[in-house]
């Protein structure tokens, strides 16, 4: 819409006015806006600690028809957003565990080979093309704490601290599967890492309904177990892996896969 009045409302949280613009639109029906940000914004836990601003915009054209429209957007001190993500949920003590690196931009886009940096470790990582690097590493402690480091191709640094915490005792597990994604009627391996020699069950479960059960027998800590999928078994799969505590409580592990 050419020479389209419109006015701009800047909202933070809590829906606090920032600043109010007035301008006309050119002869494309484009305006152009800019404004300061303020020195300090409230971040939200929602978003990872990062402040959202709300921009509304109510356009008058020329006729006197009137749109309005709102649109968010993240404000962020770090460049590059990190995930540190266990790959069972939470680690597993005195077994190696894969630790899975996610590297974004505000935006959400991954961030390619980036460079990355853990606290734990002298070699550096490179995130793939959809932003994931991952490494191994063996809880000695309940707890522990890493300082993770990614810089991309344009000197854009993200950096985050966080604490990762050990799971259920001696009876904790790690569940892995050859793949990701498989055809109906392939041959699944499973491998099985954790304490004790308790037999670790495995449901697999579609639209709610369990569609094939299979128990992997467990010794001196492993296990390894393979088995044919059904032929005629396909779309999302949720698989749920537990065994029992020594108290009879069960512990549970749950993973998705693509057939």
């Amino acid at each position: 819409m050419a020479d389209a009045e419109v006015q701009l409302r800047v909202l933070s949280a809590g829906d606090r006015e920032l600043k109010e613009l007035k301008l006309k639109t050119d002869d494309q029906g484009t305006g152009v806006f800019d404004f300061p940000l303020p020195e300090q914004l409230t971040g939200r836990l929602q978003d990872d600690g990062d402040a959202r601003i709300v921009l509304q915009a109510n356009v008058t054209d020329i006729a006197n028809q009137k749109q309005s429209r709102s649109v968010s957007r993240i404000v962020t001190a770090q460049p590059l957003k990190i995930e540190v993500i266990p790959e069972t949920g939470a680690l597993v003590q005195d077994i190696a565990n894969r630790v899975y690196l996610f590297v974004s931009y505000p935006d959400g886009q991954p961030a390619a080979q980036a460079r990355v940096m853990v606290s734990d470790r002298d070699q550096e990582l490179i995130t793939g093309s959809l932003g994931v690097a991952a490494y191994e590493f063996t809880p000695r402690s309940q707890s522990m704490s890493l300082t993770v480091k990614a810089r991309d191709a344009n000197d854009n640094v993200g950096r985050r601290t966080v604490t990762l915490e050990c799971g259920q005792g001696t009876d904790d597990f790690i569940v892995r599967t050859d793949k990701a994604v498989y055809n109906g009627g392939e041959t699944m391996r499973v491998s099985v890492l954790g304490g004790g020699g308790q037999p670790l069950f495995l449901d697999f479960i579609k639209d709610g309904q369990t569609v094939l059960t299979e128990v992997v027998p467990v010794k001196q800590g492993a296990g390894e177990y393979q088995f044919d999928l059904p032929a005629d078994l396909f779309g999302t799969i949720e698989m749920v892996a537990y065994r029992y505590h020594t108290a009879g409580i069960p512990v549970r592990k749950s993973r998705v896969l693509y057939v």
